[in-house]
């Protein structure tokens, strides 16, 4: 069996909003990451397909350097960075959208040019 994984795992984004304090280092004036962090946590750009096995295993561990390629986890550094900590900054939270959101881009472009996907999307 395999399991959809978050790169990120949920703990680091989902947090109970009440105890935000001690999740966040900065003042969220428009509590932008309270009302988003679902929408990009849960994105295309933070799963992936894992086995079961391994996903038990990894619980909410980083990802290691041998899964990286496969699974277009491009600056490893810096996603396990976010994953290793407790505490983000709002620099920490712009990094979580930027990474997210940059393997959502290669993950299409891999369908539709390796994945010959291309030839059925118009200029239309």
């Amino acid at each position: 069996p395999i399991d959809l994984d978050h790169l990120i795992p949920q703990d680091k984004f989902a947090l109970d909003w009440r105890k935000q304090q001690n999740a966040l280092n900065y003042v969220d004036v428009n509590e932008n990451f309270r009302h988003m962090r679902w929408t990009v946590g849960n994105s295309l750009g933070n799963y992936r397909w894992l086995d079961t096995s391994d996903n038990c295993s990894r619980q909410d561990g980083v990802i290691e350097k041998s899964e990286a390629r496969a699974d277009f986890v491009e600056d490893l550094p810096r996603w396990n960075e976010l994953i290793e900590r407790t505490v983000w900054t709002e620099s920490h939270v712009a990094a979580f959208q930027r990474l997210i959101d940059l393997r959502t881009i290669n993950l299409y472009e891999d369908l539709l040019i390796q994945g010959g996907l291309k030839s059925f999307v118009t200029n239309a």
